[in-house]
């Protein structure tokens, strides 16, 4: 097994050497920060709060004209069958 020896200078000590490797670290912060933003600026487009409102109002009309549709058609798929058991009582009785 093979020992590294580290040797520091006098003049350099514990406080000093961490604060140099925050500092580093720090930097390598603000630098991806500053990517980030870069890439936000590029990637995502500001829209207009007044064109987000009617895009979401036609998606709800779309929705509420999809949902009566269905609902007018269970409705006339029920009437459709209680006018078939109706008939059927009728017709299955004796006529006097």
């Amino acid at each position: 097994m093979t020992v590294k020896i580290i040797i520091y200078s006098a003049k350099d000590n514990a406080k000093t050497r961490k604060r140099l490797k925050t500092g580093k670290l720090y930097a390598a912060k603000d630098a991806n920060r500053t990517l980030n933003k870069q890439l936000e600026k590029a990637l995502i487009r500001k829209e207009n709060p007044r064109q987000k409102l009617a895009e979401f109002r036609s998606q709800i009309e779309t929705n509420a004209r999809v949902f009566v549709a269905k609902r007018k058609q269970d409705e006339r798929k029920r009437l459709s069958l209680q006018r078939a058991s109706t008939n059927k009582l009728t017709s299955s009785q004796p006529f006097f």
